[in-house]
């Protein structure tokens, strides 16, 4: 998907009646691309933290003494897995295992003392966020710009930037349009949830897609 395909979307759409939307153009403005692109980054980031939309991995060595290894890597959302140097699942965050691993934070965790000494290094799975979009003095070419994100998912994307770009209109005639699409963007959230998408709960296409093996 590309970056000129949301702003289309949004154009014709969500943000027609708001001066960036482009008006009669059916375009949003250049001199407003970084103020949609800063949307539409929290808007990713939000939907791939609810969504496991894309998986990466670390290779932490252990070190004889040490029980807890931060994670260095800047996409960190969530550890979804570790595996020892056999490739065997190590039990994550179960409070009536004593074994288990914890997360101490998003980018902190600790390792069973009994389990430091059976493996030489382990294979930290974790749930990643879409790459920041950069927009440069300003200026980005849409038509270039690849998002990371499954046509599926764009409707919610669309209703989460409409809810950042009206909150600061505020209510007019009783009716608050930012407020508005975010409940939009929740129950469409609620949706994708049961129509089960994402990684690891039916959306083997979208981890294919997402590893460039399709």
């Amino acid at each position: 998907m590309k970056l000129f395909e949301v702003f289309e979307q949004l154009s014709v759409g969500e943000l027609s009646q708001l001066s960036l939307g482009g008006g009669e153009s059916g375009e949003i403005n250049p001199s407003n691309y970084a103020k949609v692109v800063a949307h539409i980054n929290l808007g990713l980031t939000a939907l791939y933290t609810r969504f496991c939309l894309k998986e990466s991995e670390l290779i932490i060595p252990l070190v004889e003494g040490t029980l807890k290894y931060a994670l260095t890597a800047q996409d960190i959302l969530k550890v979804e897995r570790i595996y020892d140097a056999a490739n065997a699942e190590w039990a994550l965050n179960d409070e009536a295992n004593s074994l288990a691993c914890r997360t101490l934070s998003p980018t902190l965790i600790q390792i069973p003392q009994e389990l430091l000494d059976t493996s030489g290094l382990i294979r930290v799975n974790y749930r990643a966020n879409h790459p920041r979009i950069v927009v440069v003095a300003g200026y980005i070419d849409p038509s270039i710009t690849e998002l990371e994100l499954p046509y599926s998912y764009l409707q919610a994307l669309l209703y989460f930037v409409a809810s950042r770009c009206h909150n600061p209109v505020g209510m007019i005639n009783e009716f608050h349009a930012g407020n508005s699409y975010y409940t939009k963007y929740v129950a469409e959230c609620d949706r994708l949830e049961l129509e089960n998408l994402e990684m690891g709960q039916g959306g083997q296409y979208e981890r294919l897609y997402y590893n460039g093996w399709v």
